[in-house]
C-alpha cells in the first residue's frame, strides 16, 4: 500500500513537472515568435530588402568617401604640378603660391613642402627653406633631397658642423651622388681638416663630377703644403 501511495506521488510530481516545463516552452515560444514579429522577420522579402538596402547605403558612403579622396588628389597634383612648372621657368612668386595652394589641401603632402622649400631657397629666404626642408625629413625621412639642400643651405650659412651632418644622411642614401661628396668636402675644407676635404673630393671624382676633379688638385697641394 506504501509503496503505490509513492508511485503516485512520484507520478504527481513527474506530471507536475511536465506541465511546469511545457508551460515555460509555451511562454518562451510565444514571446519568440512576438520578437519574431516585432522586427519583421516574419516576412523573407522584408528581411532581404532591408538586407541589401544597409549594404548599398555602406557601398555607396564607401564610392563617396573614394571619389573625395580621387577629387582631393587631383586638385593636389594640379598645383603641385603648376607649382613645377613655374619653378623651372623662374616665375617664383606664383610656383610659391601653388604650393601653398598644395599644402593647404594636404598637409602631409613632402612633395609639396619640398617643392616650396625650393622655392625658398632660389629667393634667398633660408630660414623659410630649412623649415620646409626640416618638415619633409618629418613626413619622410628616407628621402634624400631635403639632406642635400639643408647641407648646401648650412654651408653657405658658415654652420659647417650641421652642413656635413646632413650630407652624411644624404650619402647614405644616395652613395653615389657625386655633388654630395663635393659639398662634403668643402664643408671639411672650411673646418680645416683637409685630409677629409680631400678624400670627399677624391670621390667625387671618382663619381664624375667634374668640378670636384678641379678642386681635387687644389686641396692636393694644400695637404702637401700642410696648410689650409
Amino acid at each position: 500500500m506504501s509503496d503505490q501511495k509513492d508511485q503516485g506521488h512520484r507520478d504527481d510530481v513527474a506530471i507536475a513537472v511536465f506541465i511546469t516545463v511545457l508551460a515555460v516552452f509555451i511562454v518562451s515560444a510565444l514571446y519568440l515568435v512576438k520578437t519574431i514579429q516585432k522586427q519583421g522577420f516574419d516576412d523573407p522579402v522584408t528581411i532581404v530588402s532591408r538586407w541589401i538596402n544597409t549594404h548599398k547605403e555602406k557601398y555607396l558612403d564607401k564610392k563617396k568617401d573614394v571619389w573625395a579622396q580621387r577629387k582631393i588628389d587631383r586638385e593636389l597634383e594640379k598645383h603641385f604640378a603648376t607649382g613645377r612648372r613655374l619653378y623651372k621657368r623662374k616665375i617664383y612668386n606664383r610656383a610659391l603660391q601653388e604650393f601653398d595652394k598644395a599644402i593647404k589641401i594636404d598637409p602631409s603632402s613632402f612633395k609639396a613642402y619640398f617643392g616650396r622649400g625650393r622655392v625658398y631657397l632660389k629667393t634667398g629666404q633660408y630660414d623659410e627653406a630649412i623649415a620646409d626642408f626640416k618638415m619633409v625629413i618629418k613626413l619622410k625621412p628616407d628621402y634624400s633631397k631635403p639632406y642635400h639642400n639643408l647641407g648646401w643651405l648650412h654651408y653657405q650659412e658658415g654652420k659647417y658642423e650641421e652642413s656635413v651632418r646632413h650630407l652624411n644622411k644624404a650619402i647614405e642614401l644616395e652613395p653615389n651622388n657625386g655633388w654630395a661628396y663635393y659639398t662634403r668636402g668643402r664643408s671639411h675644407f672650411k673646418k680645416g681638416d683637409l685630409q677629409m676635404a680631400l678624400r670627399d673630393t677624391k670621390k667625387s671624382c671618382t663619381l664624375g663630377y667634374q668640378q670636384a676633379c678641379t678642386v681635387q688638385k687644389k686641396y692636393e697641394n694644400k695637404v702637401r703644403e700642410g696648410k689650409p
